[in-house]
């Protein structure tokens, strides 16, 4: 009799609200898990302020910019990958963001504008049906049309997209350039995403630029931050030249992947800081490594574990945070900025118009 009532007791205790709503994050993967991150050919495009410019050619330039990465992203599910990584702006628009004057004839829209799209949308829907064909998790930057309320926005996002082909969420780039404010809305949050592999958060372009990104993303609980981007250091010896990249992966002890179009800066870099992938000289491949999201960055000095109580270095460092003092950081006007008062940023209409004429040629 009391084999017979043990299901339902353990129902009844699993089912209770104190314990059904106090739910922990999930912890990182026991396994390794395989990472495609792509290093696509530089985009095809063209220069509006050039002579011989002709609009009816943007829209299937895009069309084969998009194609490629669809193409190497086939390659990544072919190679087995767990998750596959792509660069901020895979339709190769963002350069039309800067001809503000320019419009699409079809519509009479703002040219960049009009080539943005709602999500979910065609670009979502072959990135879904890549996913689910593959079984893996896409990540990829791109651009999103919103209709909120009255208004329209547009943002530079990155979406995230599982191995049954569904859409778990988008995160909206929140550190935006000047010029990218001429046309676009800063995002406002910094989710992290559990995949069935590993907790992901991301980090595009700029927003790396700021420490305060990537360590909300660890505080968090990310144990992989994910960078699509379209900007470009010189890397003579490959990422080990990113001084920044391995930085953000060091002092948050976490992996850190990024993605960029050209012949370098796609790769791979572990909680040490060390490059564990990368094809630096190569264009339009992939990019495969294999990480362990689970494994923690421990410090081998046994004397350092015995006077701390722990060789876990990323335990450590969020144990010891003093957050009591760190209050101007999230001032808007520190003391610093006393030093720049009249450096201005180009945001205004009548500032916008003079930089537009600025950069004709």
């Amino acid at each position: 009799m009391a084999l017979f009532w043990l299901p339902v007791l353990l129902a009844l205790i699993l089912l209770s609200p104190g314990l059904a709503q106090a739910e922990e994050p999930a912890p990182p993967a026991a396994r390794p898990v395989t990472i495609a991150t792509l290093q696509p050919r530089s985009a095809r495009k063209i220069d509006p302020f050039a002579k011989d410019f002709d609009v009816t050619r943007v829209e299937p330039l895009m069309q084969e910019n998009l194609e490629n990465i669809y193409g190497l992203l086939e390659e990544a599910g072919r190679q087995g990958a767990d998750i596959a990584l792509a660069p901020e702006d895979i339709q190769g628009i963002a350069s039309y963001g800067l001809y503000v004057k320019t419009t699409n004839p079809k519509t009479g829209e703002n040219l960049y504008l009009s080539l943005i799209q709602t999500i979910p949308g065609p670009i979502t829907q072959r990135l879904t049906d890549i996913a689910k064909k593959h079984h893996m998790n896409i990540v990829a930057g791109m651009y999103q049309k919103a209709v909120e309320g009255e208004a329209t926005r547009y943002y530079n996002v990155a979406v995230v997209i599982n191995r049954q082909g569904e859409l778990l969420g988008i995160y909206r780039k929140t550190h935006l350039p000047s010029f990218e404010k001429w046309t676009l809305t800063r995002g406002t949050t910094y989710p992290v995403f559990q995949l069935d592999c590993a907790r992901v958060g991301i980090a595009i372009c700029y927003d790396v630029s700021f420490e305060e990104c990537p360590r909300i993303l660890a505080l968090a609980g990310a144990d992989v931050i994910l960078h699509p981007t379209l900007g470009k250091f010189q890397l003579k010896r490959g990422l080990a030249d990113a001084a920044i990249y391995r930085a953000r992966a060091m002092d948050n002890s976490v992996h850190l992947v990024t993605s960029e179009f050209g012949r370098d800066g796609s790769g791979i870099i572990d909680p040490e800081g060390k490059v564990v992938a990368e094809r630096n000289g190569e264009e339009n491949v992939v990019v495969l490594g294999t990480i362990e999201p689970a494994k923690d960055r421990n410090d081998p000095s046994e004397w350092w574990r015995n006077i701390n109580g722990t060789d876990n270095v990323r335990a450590l460092r969020a144990l010891e945070r003093h957050p009591e003092t760190y209050g101007l950081l999230a001032d808007p006007h520190p003391p610093l900025l006393e030093r720049y008062q009249g450096v201005k940023l180009v945001t205004e209409p009548e500032e916008i118009d003079r930089a537009y004429e600025a950069i004709k040629y």
